[in-house]
């Protein structure tokens, strides 16, 4: 049974229009380089532009969305649970990109001397990000983001909205600070690999990275439409 990629997984939050549209384009940008053999020097340099602007514009889109609301983006509800078990500061871990550079054949001393130099760049700067994020957690006296804006609400509810109120703007103020940063690192490290690889290896190497992540959001849609079929009616 085909899987559509685009399913709607959701009651059509904002977000998820442009999220859907996104993927079909980045189903053709795979298209294009999984055929791209034969293509002169400049149509490759081409095509890589193009897949990198295409894949910048998620994350163009993604902090204009957030500045209304940066907490939708640390549980995504247009994103399977097998989707969000990858989830790392609202996004992929930077580092991952490092672990499909065997797709992309051989590498020349230089380029792996490179290579390691950024990958413990991003390594350390995963770190920092992560330790800001726990102080985020502490600061607010609880054990996720989501579970301080849960809380939050609730006591708007109760009848607390001043309080409430001022939870949630200094949440929303950090929170939309520190899925930024995450998101400029995981941009950052796609233009390292791609500056640091020659184009053949960067076409490989972008075409990995978007098989992995359409592979995991067919397995996804597939363990949710098998779940929903085994529900009784």
């Amino acid at each position: 049974m085909a899987i559509d990629l685009n399913h709607n997984m959701t009651n059509n939050p904002p977000f998820d229009a442009f999220f859907r549209q996104w993927l079909r384009d980045q189903e053709d940008y795979l298209r294009q380089l999984l055929r791209h053999d034969g293509l002169e020097p400049r149509e490759t340099e081409n095509l890589l532009s193009r897949v990198l602007r295409h894949y910048e514009s998620y994350y163009d889109e993604k902090s204009r969305f957030a500045r209304a609301d940066a907490l939708q983006f640390f549980s995504p509800p247009w994103l399977t649970a097998l989707e969000k078990t990858f989830l790392w500061i609202g996004g992929w871990k930077p580092s991952l990109a490092f672990r499909i550079m065997n797709s992309v054949g051989s590498l020349s001393v230089e380029q792996q001397l490179w290579m390691e130099r950024s990958r413990a760049e991003t390594r350390v700067r995963e770190a920092e990000l992560a330790e800001e994020q726990a102080k985020i957690q502490e600061s607010l006296g609880g054990p996720t983001v989501l579970e301080q804006a849960r809380r939050a609400r609730q006591r708007a509810r109760d009848g607390e909205r001043r309080e409430a109120e001022e939870v949630l703007e200094a949440l929303d103020l950090a929170i939309r600070a520190l899925l930024e940063e995450a998101d400029l690192l995981r941009v950052d490290t796609v233009r390292k690999i791609v500056e640091i690889l020659r184009p053949p290896q960067s076409v490989h190497f972008l075409a990995a990275a978007t098989q992995l992540h359409l592979r995991i959001r067919r397995k996804g849609l597939q363990r949710e439409t098998g779940r929903r079929e085994q529900q009784p009616r």
